[in-house]
């Protein structure tokens, strides 16, 4: 069991903390008890006033930085010290990409915004000088080569739920069809195939591997994408899927409140390992955006209402894998790491630059038994 906090350790900073109204003490109790985090419960005991009158106790992890934004947050994605935030206007509509400069991360400073047109989904990637996102009915590339004035380069028109960008192949996924595109001309966008077939949002992709929905496709031949399997746990049940991370020969899938490895040597014949639900969430299905980052075999995972948990993951047989957590003031909406920094952002709080205090695992690989892989 994790011990309990001093007094003096893991009161959050920020003085937009969040308010005991959102849920009863009792009620708070009953939910941690059940959810199998007794040693949050004894935090909050250990506390030295009353709840209402404290903020929520975090631990393993300090705040480094942060930066409010106008608008909801709702993702990051970090590279070469620059931070991408995704937010969203009260509305619930158009929205920001703010690009933040993050080189010192105890001031992150904003250094440009692109406006979205239409609705702004949670979808994002960068890589090189580009951004993607989900504006709308459109894909769009957003040339941020400039980060003070990120311009619209181009967009193309297609009702999905989700996209993955692989390489130079982007995928598009929805309920009743898949959309391949190649983004490798700079002149713009080639459609590679439009299949009409029941699929799911695309979450993930390695190579010829993509993962839409709870289906494994190989994508070897864009112009006729192949099902290889369907991923199958306990309790995989058919909540909505927010990513997917291929890691070797393992893949790691977050739907709502929990994370979901399965090994796939063998794409066609997957193999469940194990689960991991949020401590503080538990079964609770009444859960926003969340996001899910490795570093290593350590798992970042946002909880999406209430916190973000630091998991260790390099031994699957262990049932000791929670080593810290951290509160956010309002809803955790998306979790990236970068050079031993863990970003998240908060949908009212904005960019929350945090760092993990706690033990790193010995073996920096994830397995059980003999089988062990190398953690990336």
């Amino acid at each position: 069991m994790l011990g309990l906090l001093p007094p003096s350790m893991g009161i959050h900073p920020s003085s937009r903390v969040k308010a005991v109204h959102v849920l009863s003490y009792a009620t708070f109790v009953s939910k941690v008890v059940v959810s199998g985090g007794v040693w949050l419960l004894l935090m909050l005991i250990a506390s030295r006033a009353g709840l209402a009158d404290q903020p929520w106790w975090n631990h393993n992890v300090e705040l480094v930085g942060s930066l409010n934004l106008d608008g909801g947050a709702i993702n990051v994605v970090v590279q070469d010290r620059r931070a991408y935030v995704l937010t969203v206007g009260p509305d619930g509509g158009s929205g920001h990409l703010h690009i933040i400069d993050v080189s010192d991360p105890t001031q992150p400073t904003e250094l440009g915004v692109w406006p979205s047109s239409e609705r702004i989904f949670p979808d994002l990637q960068v890589a090189g000088p580009h951004a993607y996102v989900h504006d709308g009915d459109y894909f769009k590339i957003i040339d941020a080569s400039d980060p003070q004035a990120p311009r619209e380069l181009f967009n193309h028109q297609f009702t999905f739920d989700q996209f993955v960008v692989d390489g130079s192949r982007v995928y598009l996924g929805r309920g009743s069809g898949i959309r391949i595109l190649d983004i490798s001309d700079p002149q713009g966008i080639l459609v590679l195939s439009n299949i009409d077939r029941n699929a799911g949002p695309a979450l993930g992709a390695s190579g010829n591997l993509v993962l839409f929905g709870d289906d494994l496709y190989d994508v070897s031949d864009p112009a006729d994408p192949r099902f290889l399997s369907r991923l199958l746990a306990p309790s995989f049940v058919h909540f909505v899927r927010r990513s997917a991370i291929f890691s070797e020969s393992l893949i790691f899938v977050l739907g709502d409140w929990r994370m979901t490895i399965f090994e796939i040597s063998d794409p066609t014949n997957p193999q469940y390992l194990r689960q991991y639900k949020s401590p503080i969430r538990g079964d609770d299905p009444g859960v926003r955006q969340s996001g899910l980052a490795l570093d290593g075999s350590i798992a970042y995972m946002a909880d999406g209402t209430w916190g973000m948990s630091v998991m260790d993951i390099s031994d699957l047989d262990s049932p000791d894998y929670l080593r810290g957590t951290y509160v956010t003031p309002s809803e955790p909406t998306g979790v990236a790491v970068d050079d031993s920094l863990i970003y998240v952002t908060d949908l009212d709080a904005g960019l929350l630059i945090l760092r993990y205090t706690g033990p790193v695992p010995e073996r920096n690989a994830i397995g059980n038994g003999e089988n062990w892989l190398r953690a990336k």
